[in-house]
């Protein structure tokens, strides 16, 4: 399987999925490309840009941060190749919770932020050249490395 292309594109669960779409596109600029709607109109589920999924929570074991007082269990990663700073500022004046301010890291400027529900994402944008990583960390290739035969 190591030679397979494929993408994975996480699906995030929200109270009020309608309410997350709007507030994703007017905060982080995410705007809806795909809404599906049953016979009756209601919301069954809706991918923004870069394909990132939003569904309603469900009894079962979806649930949104909000359900889980605030508790993650991943980061949602959004790469730029320019822009990032002007990005900032608009989810910043948006009303965005920022949980890490702008910064400038070895992998290149990033963010954090919270949205409307609790989920946390990761604006980032693609580092100009190669940088050495903070001292005493190893950053590996594995799936580049020669295997033993």
């Amino acid at each position: 399987m190591s030679d397979a292309r494929f993408e994975v594109r996480p699906e995030i669960f929200y109270r009020d999925p309608q309410a997350a779409l709007a507030w994703l596109d007017r905060v982080f600029g995410l705007a809806t490309e795909l809404l599906v709607t049953d016979a009756g109109g209601r919301f069954v589920f809706a991918r923004v840009s870069g394909g990132v999924g939003i569904a309603a929570e469900a009894p079962d074991r979806r649930r949104s941060a909000m359900s889980l007082g605030g508790a993650n269990s991943q980061i949602v990663t959004v790469t730029f190749g320019e822009g990032l700073d002007a990005h900032y500022a608009q989810a910043r004046s948006a009303g965005a919770g920022i949980e890490q301010e702008l910064r400038e890291e070895f992998f290149g400027p990033f963010y954090t932020a919270t949205d409307l529900e609790g989920h946390l994402w990761t604006f980032r944008q693609t580092a100009a050249g190669f940088r050495p990583p903070p001292e005493g960390w190893t950053v590996r290739f594995p799936n580049q490395e020669t295997q033993p035969a």
